[in-house]
């Protein structure tokens, strides 16, 4: 005879065998149960004894299957539940309802079983996909080694990398400010999502607002390639600012880089900034930067790739860094820029060139190899001339000697302006002109409108 039975008439039966409950929650966010099935089966003998009162059932066993991202003792704790605590479905289903809206899981499974002296149970989870880096901004009142261990011990599953959905955000929100208040420290915790523009989602970020964090001294540590008084030089525009941590970083990257680059420091690397606030101060913080020079490299072979229009021994006498001389790829990146302006002048508007090194550690050399885009080549429509009376600009016009059908030069105008001036009418101060190209790329020309204007220093 089949009988389904309360759950804690199952642990009083003696002779009863309870097989399996099974609860499977799929974690959706909202926490609904999507299906419920309890089937027991029961030997005989169970209703004599279902009648006595049966003594409350205690948590035995407990298991968790299906997680890499957790271990089964990160995912127990957060359960919630305690072996040897009284045991009913209700507690397994709110166990389950946690583990849910963690947003950690994608499902969330569980089953239970009678065992001798109580019940046991099994969590079946299936790890979620959608997790990014955890990272603390301006939180200078902790070392970060010891806000995230403070955080371990207060959030279940809190780690290097977080749901971005579900409660756990929220929580690391909620404990920040407790801790700031413990401490004193006014302000509210925000979260902020950071990514490249346009692209994923790669991390949230937590700090606090409404507190001034000013920064008074920045160290490097590490730093033996270039000179300390470079380095204050490059990072006296930080000194009075608001500390930032993303501000910094950037700041160091884009002002502190250069200054290895030029001395063939091409794997220079940062540590995230660190700050902490000055004794005596509530307001005022150093900041600390940690610095992997790495070895330096000289320059190899620099190879052309898609140059057609000027062949690659020309365009290479205009790179300045020598074979076997430190790889400045600052000085580099100007001579590329030199090389565009070249092609321009022979009509090639939107050409482009970008290189890629090639490392050979075992000499410490580096050869480039650099990728050409010349572009479709542009030629000269209409030239106006504005500024001056009809007749002055028709004299004018009929200098150029950049005709139409020509390749278009954007250096011409420098030349033609300078020439112009005896052609002009007497004034008291100079004359300048302004250029406006007017480029069309269903043509492949370019109209040009230069303006005169005598020059008031306005």
């Amino acid at each position: 005879m089949r009988t389904l039975a309360p759950f804690d008439r199952v642990l009083a039966a003696g002779r009863g065998r309870a097989r399996l409950w099974m609860v499977t929650k799929r974690a959706l966010g909202s926490g609904r149960i999507l299906a419920l099935a309890l089937s027991v089966l029961i030997a005989g003998g169970l209703k004599a004894q279902a009648e006595q009162k049966p003594p409350p059932g205690r948590l035995v066993a407990m298991r968790i299957f299906g997680s890499r991202r957790y271990s089964e003792a990160e995912i127990v704790r957060a359960t919630e539940l305690r072996l040897g605590a009284k045991a009913a479905p209700q507690a397994f289903q709110e166990a389950a309802d946690r583990l849910a809206a963690t947003g950690a899981f994608s499902d969330v499974n569980y089953t239970f079983s009678a065992k001798p002296g109580g019940v046991a149970v099994e969590f079946r989870v299936t790890d979620g996909g959608d997790f990014v880096a955890c990272n603390f901004d301006n939180l200078v009142w902790f070392s970060e080694m010891e806000l995230r261990a403070q955080l371990r011990q207060m959030i279940p599953l809190f780690a290097e990398e977080i749901p971005l959905k579900g409660d756990i955000p929220a929580k690391i929100e909620a404990a920040i400010a407790h801790l700031l208040k413990a401490r004193g420290i006014p302000g509210t915790v925000t979260i902020m999502g950071a990514g490249e523009m346009g692209g994923a989602l790669r991390a949230l970020q937590f700090n606090v607002s409404g507190v001034r964090l000013v920064i008074q001294q920045v160290e490097f540590s590490g730093a033996q390639a270039v000179e300390p008084t470079a380095l204050i030089a490059a990072i006296q525009p930080l000194l009075g600012a608001d500390y930032d941590q993303t501000f910094v970083r950037e700041f160091v990257r884009r002002n502190v880089t250069p200054l290895y680059a030029r001395r063939g420091y091409l794997k220079v690397a940062f540590a995230a900034p660190r700050a902490s606030v000055l004794a005596g101060s509530s307001q005022e913080v150093a900041v600390t930067i940690a610095i992997a020079e790495g070895d330096p490299y000289n320059l190899g072979e620099v190879h052309w790739e898609g140059n057609l229009v000027f062949p690659s021994g020309e365009l290479a006498g205009h790179i300045h860094v020598l074979p076997a001389q430190p790889a400045d790829t600052v000085q580099v990146e100007k001579d590329l820029e030199e090389i565009q302006t070249l092609y321009n002048t022979k009509g090639y508007l939107a050409a482009q060139l970008n290189f890629k090194p090639a490392f050979d550690d075992r000499a410490r050399t580096v050869a480039l190899d650099v990728q050409v885009r010349e572009g479709d080549l542009y030629t000269m429509g209409k030239l106006e001339i504005a500024g001056v009376d009809p007749e002055r600009a028709e004299a004018l016009k009929k200098t150029s000697e950049l005709l139409p059908g020509q390749p278009y030069s954007r250096a011409y105008w420098s030349t033609f302006i300078s020439k112009s001036g005896r052609l002009l009418p007497a004034s008291r101060t100079p004359w300048k002109a302004s250029q406006k190209e007017d480029v069309h790329p269903d043509t492949k020309t370019v109209d040009v409108t230069l303006t005169f204007s005598p020059d008031t220093g306005k």
